[in-house]
């Protein structure tokens, strides 16, 4: 399901090798951190959601610099978080399968059973009082389900991913 979407070959890869470089002077990951992981990923989620204020307000303020700046910088704070858990956890290749198993939230055209799942689908988000609309992508051959504030919704037919692989042996 990668048509119409475009490859940025290596510029991510750069990115996340940038803010590793930037973490390991700044002693944030590696041997020479001084707290828990705990410790660094509670003040990480902090730093997240202060980048995350920024970009919503660059976005309500119509500030194109600092909507740009903040959703850079949460990015960057995301992958810090990331390399920081993907000290103990192999945070990466799970997030590969998060994203293909996101794309299982949309009903391929071609399932024999589409009606059904999104009859049913419709059916449970309104008896949990969520409106939801069912929208067709011709481009990708899927139906998609969104509510009210633009959220994906999953069909009744969705299964978590499963990441008890990625946990090396550690507790889930």
């Amino acid at each position: 399901m990668t048509q119409g979407t475009t490859h940025i070959d290596g510029l991510i890869g750069e990115a996340y090798n940038s803010v590793k470089t930037f973490n390991l002077i700044a002693d944030n990951i590696g041997n020479n951190t001084t707290q828990t992981l705990k410790e660094r990923l509670l003040n990480q989620v902090k730093i997240i959601q202060s980048e995350l204020d920024e970009f919503k307000k660059g976005i309500e303020e119509d500030d194109v610099k600092e909507t740009l700046d903040g959703v850079d910088d949460l990015v960057v704070t995301a992958f810090g978080a990331m390399q920081m858990v993907d000290e103990s956890l192999r945070a990466r290749e799970a997030l590969l399968d998060v994203c293909a198993n996101n794309l299982t939230k949309y009903v391929q055209v071609t399932n024999p059973n589409a009606r059904n799942i999104i009859e049913v689908t419709v059916e449970k988000y309104k008896s949990e009082g969520v409106e939801i609309d069912v929208h067709y992508n011709k481009t990708f051959g899927v139906y998609v389900f969104k509510d009210k504030n633009g959220k994906i919704r999953k069909p009744c037919n969705y299964k978590n991913v499963d990441l008890s692989s990625y946990v090396n042996g550690l507790p889930t």
